[in-house]
């Protein structure tokens, strides 16, 4: 491990990563409606492109999505 330069793991608290406007992740706020990864994952991605893809891939195995 010394000679990779890998350190173990450290003792205490492992970091928490926060969702608010200062770390500029996305915070759904109140009333404003949108759209984000969560719910396109689930309105768009798991409902309408998985369903294409997989029949992209009996006509054509080389196709990538």
């Amino acid at each position: 491990m010394d000679r990779l330069g890998i350190a173990r793991a450290t003792r205490g608290r492992k970091p928490q990563f926060k969702h608010d406007e200062t770390t500029r992740a996305y915070i759904l706020k109140e009333g404003k409606g949108g759209i984000h990864w969560y719910r396109y994952q689930e309105l768009i991605l798991k409902p309408k492109l998985i369903p294409f893809a997989k029949e992209c891939l009996k006509e054509r195995p080389s196709t990538i999505v």
